[in-house]
């Protein structure tokens, strides 16, 4: 009898990126594909949250040396240096050159503002709802004076999370054989590329 191995949702959660401390079971060939479970998971002892008299989080910021580790590989983000062949922990990801250009030029805009390449970015990940809220959570990633914003960076991370969960659920991938990942993996957005490797390596670099 020919057995069908199922994906379970807590097999893939494993694939998301953690910005903070998460029990994740590894999943060979799955985690590294989306390049997630080589990416440290420690970034919470870093993470420093200045809060108001009234007990709610105003700013943030990572303690200097991850900060300092952070704006060093935000410094090497380029259109070029983000195409085409791209490793993230273990895993190799193709960035098309049109959506490195959209992307960088989002993380490099104004946070807040008006830009033209955010709804670029948003259409590069598919064009839904969740897509439009990653791209929007990309804005201002890089800083005028070249620093990542950690907050944005936090947000950036969790909307990823959040899109991907989404094209989890309307692809149906849990109830199908895990043969069918690889297919599904492949499948998505240019724009989901290049976020993987924006945030990806901006995490890893957290650790």
């Amino acid at each position: 009898m020919k057995i069908t191995h199922v994906l379970s949702a807590a097999m893939l959660s494993t694939v998301l990126l953690p910005l903070t401390p998460v029990l994740a079971i590894p999943l060979p060939g799955v985690c590294d594909v989306l390049g997630n479970a080589p990416i440290g998971a420690d970034t919470l002892v870093s993470f420093e949250p200045r809060s108001s008299e009234s007990g709610v989080a105003e700013t943030a910021s990572f303690a200097p040396v991850i900060q300092a580790k952070v704006n060093e590989v935000g410094a090497t983000f380029s259109a070029t240096s983000l195409s085409g062949s791209q490793t993230v922990g273990n895993t190799t990801v193709e960035v098309d050159p049109n959506a490195a250009q959209v992307a960088f030029d989002v993380i490099n805009s104004a946070a807040g503002g008006e830009s033209p390449a955010v709804p670029s970015l948003a259409a590069a990940l598919g064009g839904n709802d969740a897509a439009q809220q990653l791209a929007k959570s990309m804005q201002g990633l890089r800083r005028s004076n070249g620093a990542i914003d950690p907050v944005i960076l936090t947000n950036a991370v969790s909307a990823y999370n959040n899109y991907l969960q989404d094209s989890i659920a309307s692809s149906q991938i849990t109830q199908k054989p895990i043969s069918e990942l690889d297919n599904f993996i492949k499948g998505l957005p240019a724009g989901q590329k290049v976020a993987q490797v924006i945030l990806g390596k901006l995490t890893e670099a957290a650790r």
